[in-house]
Order: structure tokens, then C-alpha cells, then sequence
């Protein structure tokens, strides 16, 4: 699959929306970057606080939101996890060569068939992939 141009989502272009526990969007020849981690990789109590936080925060800053507050959501709340993330919390069994072999493999399997993998790696705790989607294979 040749990715060709990359192009990052576009709020204006055409968006597939569908819905499992959370929103995912979809849109034609747009780069995804995705994040997994281990269940316990973000500690429990961490979590919890982090929830309470968010919910009394976002009671008061109802959406939408202006460029200023969306930048301090994202500081504030996705930047805790990511940090949480690379602090190593958990079992991080994906620091076992064997096991990041197998994570490595698995999340390339589809590569040049259902997607254009454009990066990855594999963490202690989490993993992280950028890539194409092929449209005829949407998520």
C-alpha cells in the first residue's frame, strides 16, 4: 500500500463516526496515531484522581471550546497520562524482549494490506503506532 501525501485530520473533510465504549473518526487517507497500554499501567488511585479532576473541570468549561482551553485541557489531562505512562507504572512486562517481539509483530501484521505503517514502537508499558489507514479496511 503507498501511503503517498500524508494529510492529518481535517475538522472541514468528511468524517466516519462510529461508536463503541468511546467516539472513534474515521476519514479517508488521514495518519493515526494511537496509544496502548497495559491495564495496569496507569495506576488505580492515579486514575480515579484523574477522573474526579476531569469531571469537576469539565463542569466548568463546557465545550465548545476556544483554542486557549482546549490547549490547557490537553496539558492539564491528556499530558498526565502520557507522563504517567513513561514513568514505568506497572508490570511493564513489555520491557521482555520476547514480549515486545511479539507485540512488535502483531501490531504489523496488517502492514501494507489493511494499513501503511508509518512508525512504532513498543514500551515497557505501553506501545505507540502511526500509520495509514486503507480505506477499504476501516476500523
Amino acid at each position: 500500500m503507498d501511503i503517498g501525501e500524508l494529510h492529518f485530520f481535517n475538522p472541514y473533510a468528511e468524517t466516519r463516526e462510529t461508536e463503541n465504549r468511546l467516539p472513534h473518526w474515521q476519514q479517508t487517507d488521514a495518519v493515526y496515531f494511537i496509544t496502548l497500554r497495559l491495564r495496569d499501567a496507569v495506576p488505580a488511585h492515579l486514575r480515579s484522581q484523574w477522573e474526579s479532576e476531569r469531571e469537576i473541570w469539565l463542569r466548568f468549561h463546557p465545550e465548545p471550546w476556544g483554542s486557549e482551553v482546549e490547549s490547557a485541557y490537553h496539558k492539564r489531562f491528556s499530558g498526565a497520562i502520557e507522563r504517567w505512562l513513561d514513568a514505568g507504572h506497572g508490570s511493564c512486562v513489555l520491557r521482555r524482549p520476547d514480549c515486545t517481539k511479539i507485540v512488535a509483530e502483531a501490531i504489523r501484521y496488517f502492514d501494507g494490506e489493511r494499513l501503511a505503517m508509518i512508525s512504532t514502537i513498543v514500551m515497557p508499558n505501553h506501545v505507540h503506532a502511526v500509520f495509514v489507514q486503507n480505506p477499504e479496511h476501516p476500523l
